[in-house]
């Protein structure tokens, strides 16, 4: 049997038990990810009309009994239950500080449940394995759906962020969604699944945003009921655990018969001998137990001095991603259009036209992270990103200082191309070089840290954003421009390309690079596999 057809090559085909894992995986995570970020963007002014209206019925209650008059003059009165127009709702969050903080909460919610659930994810992993550590998520994912749908209807927004981080601990299944489709897939077909995880976020902020509209269940009555979509994805991935495969490289470190490995292997790859693919594994589970004989914690990352190189190098790309500002766009896109000059609704209907041009983009170019590689995709679209905002930025002073009014569609157009450059390459292309980049003993750890400080960038920008709107106004994304665009130039100095190579010959290339000292051990394995096949 040759190599090519052993391991992985362009002429290994993708199986449908791979494509429906992968599939399957995605939507339970990303998708629902996706849709959750995106919730609040369309129905913004009417969950914090809501929010006012709540807190304006506990004011009432609380100061009519004590004989306060509410006549309009009370400062809290004021603030709660005087009438606002729906183009004043940036104002009103900046002068109303509490008001604003809870719409913060609201924002980022799942984003802090995340962060706290990627610092469990890793030992769920190495405990129960990737399938039972998916259920487990997916389980806190409609609990936190139950929990915020039911705040909802109590009318209390505490327990609508309770429930929205108790889906954001669960939603951590995306960082054991990224390191199992890279596990389970072919060299040449690594890029094209992990492209689908994130093609599924597109999806999900799609749906959000299209059923967030008035005609849908975008009104007072009716928006609740965007909480209970995400339940169907996790009771998808409940119904079809049992058709789920164990990772193999989880196997191979956990189990010392070969058995169950080759089955899951033949499943797989679609073909009865896998015997190069399991020496494979095991070459790969050599090198890393050479660099530990145990599973490496997120500490020891920084404890070794090429892992710590490596690191930091997957740490900035997943921060790239971020400081692109497409936190900022998705989130608060509507809001982010009224105030260029464009009218609510077709800043809501420019919204939706946005997120599915993302989506159709990263489904159509999930080919291309393996035919052109992740390097020139990322970094093609970290520059994009760049030019992007800075093109913002330009139409959106000329909309406000020079009257032009044909500018603000301008502004659409430079975020579509925005976002048509983001899904091409940052979208994906940094988890895929997280999951690449590190052998199996560390692999899992880097994800979760990696995820960890993605996910944080996240939050702090979605905590941020209306203020630095507000305060910056029409400047706010020269920062996104200039921080991409160095952080485009750094990169390029320092990103190897990872297509189509195996996770062993990417340990080799890396250590090559970075810490020559190592390399001799690699590559004897590498050759005496190559003797083998």
């Amino acid at each position: 049997m040759g190599k090519a057809a052993s391991t992985g090559s362009v002429r290994d085909p993708l199986t449908a038990t791979t494509s429906f894992a992968c599939l399957i995986v995605a939507f339970s995570s990303w998708f629902t990810g996706g849709y959750s970020s995106a919730q609040i963007n369309v129905p913004q002014n009417l969950i914090i009309q809501w929010i006012r209206q709540i807190q304006c019925a506990r004011i009432t209650d609380h100061l009519a009994p004590a004989g306060v008059s509410l006549n309009g003059t009370h400062t809290d009165v004021v603030l709660w239950c005087s009438v606002i127009a729906e183009n004043e709702t940036s104002l009103h969050l900046r002068n109303n500080g509490r008001l604003g903080a809870i719409w913060s909460m609201i924002g980022c919610g799942v984003m802090l449940g995340v962060s706290v659930g990627f610092l469990v994810a890793n030992h769920l992993v190495e405990w129960l394995g990737f399938r039972k550590t998916l259920l487990v998520f997916n389980v806190l994912e409609m609990m936190g759906s139950i929990a915020a749908g039911c705040g909802v209807t109590a009318r209390s927004y505490e327990l609508f962020i309770i429930g929205r981080f108790i889906f954001g601990v669960g939603n951590a299944c995306v960082v054991v969604c990224g390191v199992y489709v890279a596990e389970i897939s072919t060299n040449n077909h690594r890029g094209s699944l992990n492209v689908l995880a994130t093609a599924s976020f597109s999806v999900g902020i799609l749906l959000a945003n299209v059923v967030g509209l008035p005609q849908l269940l975008g009104t007072p009555d009716n928006w609740q009921h965007t909480c209970w979509i995400c339940l169907v994805p996790s009771l998808i991935l409940i119904a079809a655990y049992r058709f789920l495969p164990e990772s193999p490289r989880w196997l191979c470190r956990k189990q010392q018969d070969t058995g169950k490995l080759a089955a899951v292997l033949q499943l797989l790859r679609g073909r009865q001998n896998v015997d190069a693919d399991i020496c494979a594994i095991q070459d790969e589970l050599e090198a890393a137990q050479k660099l530990s004989s145990q599973k490496l914690s997120i500490p020891d990352l920084f404890r070794d001095r090429f892992l710590r190189k490596i690191t930091g190098i997957c740490l900035l790309v997943m921060a790239a991603q971020r400081l692109t500002g497409f936190s900022a766009v998705f989130v608060y896109s509507t809001e982010i259009f009224r105030q260029c000059g464009i009218t609510q609704a077709l800043a809501s209907y420019g919204t939706i036209i946005l997120t599915a041009l993302s989506a159709v983009v990263a489904l159509l170019g999930s080919p291309l992270q393996d035919i052109f590689g992740r390097r020139p995709m990322l970094l093609g679209g970290l520059f994009g990103c760049a030019l992007c905002t800075a093109v913002m930025v330009v139409f959106t002073v000329l909309t406000k200082y020079a009257a032009c009014n044909t500018c603000q569609y301008g502004n659409l157009v430079a975020m579509t191309l925005f976002m048509v450059c983001y899904a091409v390459g940052p979208a994906s292309a940094p988890f895929l070089f997280t999951a690449e980049m590190f052998g199996m003993s560390s692999r899992q750890s880097a994800s979760a840290l990696g995820y960890l400080v993605n996910v944080s960038l996240a939050t702090v920008i979605t905590a941020v954003f209306p203020a630095m709107q507000a305060y910056l106004m029409e400047w706010t994304f020269t920062i996104f421009t200039g921080i991409t665009f160095i952080l485009a130039v750094f990169l390029s100095t320092v990103l190897v390309e990872t297509k189509g190579k195996s996770f062993l010959e990417i340990q080799s290339m890396l250590e090559d690079r970075f810490c020559a000292g190592r390399k001799a051990s690699l590559e004897s394995m590498i050759s005496q596999r190559t003797d083998l096949e």
